[in-house]
């Protein structure tokens, strides 16, 4: 008996250690730490914003993942284009 609990927890500490860490997303573009203006009206924040492709993918205080390319966005204002141009 004490040997089947032992192969059991064997297999699960083996199990365990397969396991690996969710990737962090990435994307095309990173801009970090901008003063953002997300078109509604409301105050500007200081955030993250992630590109991919022509759209974006992300807008927070902190975007996790990475980018191909990062650009410090420190003290410049972000803001999305007109669609219309």
């Amino acid at each position: 008996m004490t040997r089947i609990i032992a192969l059991k927890l064997a297999a699960c500490l083996l199990l365990a250690s397969c396991a690996t860490a969710p990737a962090e997303p990435t994307y095309d573009t990173v801009l970090r730490g901008g003063t953002i203006y997300d078109g509604s009206g409301g105050a500007p924040f200081t955030g993250d914003v992630a590109i991919e492709g022509d759209r974006i993918a992300a807008v927070a205080p902190r975007i996790a993942g990475r980018g191909e390319a990062e650009i410090d966005a420190t003290g410049l204002a972000v803001a999305p284009a007109s669609s219309t141009c």
